[in-house]
């Protein structure tokens, strides 16, 4: 038989309230470890019932913390806070995630003016660094349903993010406020915040959806005569100026053409929709024939992208079908 006494269960109270005093939180789970095992989970049983008692509910489901009880310590786990969003991007020079400087790989230098970041700034930064100050987090981390190029913008319904925080403190925050905050930087923009529960984490993280571009074009040559398809099916290996961070793989992806229009002799503009994956300035470039067929190829004439956009994402997330501001 186990015997508890009362003054285990006020230690054990005491050092719990000790170690959660300046984290917030709604719900909770205890558990026991060492060589006293079975007496702890006497104690915690108690103990749960206390801090119940304070409007706090015990779950083993996602709970907002989680508290180890050996004999004279407790370990405190905080989960993390998911908010979800979608952002549109209006700057052609910044990365939706920080890049450490390629000159001294993030020690700090006269090239990168001792940040040790290859850009100022990132979408990751800017929708970071409010909700990690709110939520008094450790950390935190920028989710995207993809992403773009530096140079590309990201317009229309925006992309679908979540910002994962670490250790957070504080976990009730004003999400209308934060919006507010980073909407009054004129590169990225945010909408529809929300706090994400599981299933909407796993929908983001395992969506794979189409997306539609506007590609302006230049052609080395002039066009004479261009017969587009209205659909390609392209057979798209890893583009040589990601090969070092990508494996090299050969991908098959349907891309249909909606609308070109003829800007002059070397330009067009391209309005294409593509599945997840692609890569659309390779698809324009050929890239060294490492993508059949390619807007290159059809023309027989050498072509880059010189201005690209994405401007929607067809995905079931929500808010998926409203344009976001400035464009609605």
């Amino acid at each position: 038989m186990v015997v508890i006494e009362s003054n285990h269960i006020k230690r054990f109270i005491e050092l719990f309230q000790n170690k959660t005093r300046d984290i917030e939180f709604n719900t909770f789970w205890l558990g026991a470890t060492g060589n006293n095992k079975e007496k702890i989970k006497e104690i915690i049983r108690k103990v749960g019932k206390k801090i119940e008692e304070t409007g706090k509910k015990a779950t083993p489901v996602n709970p907002d913390l989680i508290g180890i009880f050996d004999e004279y310590n407790l370990k405190i786990t905080i989960r993390p806070l998911y908010i979800y969003g979608r952002y549109i991007k209006l700057s052609r020079y910044m990365p939706q995630t920080m890049f450490s400087c390629k000159v001294c790989n993030g020690r700090g230098c006269a090239i990168c003016d001792y940040t040790g970041k290859a850009y100022k700034t990132s979408i990751e930064e800017i929708i970071g660094e409010p909700m990690k100050r709110e939520t008094r987090a450790d950390s935190y981390t920028l989710i995207g349903l993809g992403r773009e190029d530096v140079d590309v913008r990201m317009l229309g319904n925006g992309r679908p993010f979540l910002i994962k925080l670490t250790k957070p403190k504080i976990r009730n925050i004003d999400l209308n406020k934060i919006k507010e905050e980073i909407n009054e930087n004129e590169r990225v923009m945010v909408s529809d915040l929300l706090f994400a529960n599981n299933e909407l984490v796993e929908m983001l993280k395992n969506e794979k959806v189409e997306k539609e571009y506007i590609a302006l074009v230049e052609c080395k040559d002039e066009i004479k005569e261009l017969n587009l398809k209205n659909e390609y099916f392209i057979e798209q290996r890893t583009p040589t100026r990601v090969m070092h961070r990508r494996p090299d793989l050969i991908r098959y992806r349907k891309i249909r053409v909606k609308r070109i229009e003829f800007i002059d002799k070397k330009h067009i503009m391209l309005d294409i929709i593509a599945q997840h994956g692609t890569y659309i300035k390779e698809f324009v470039s050929g890239d060294f024939g490492r993508t059949k067929p390619s807007i290159s190829s059809i023309i027989g004439s050498d072509c880059t992208v010189t201005e690209l956009d994405c401007i929607m994402i067809f995905d079931k997330l929500p808010f998926s079908n409203k344009v976001i501001y400035p464009f609605n």
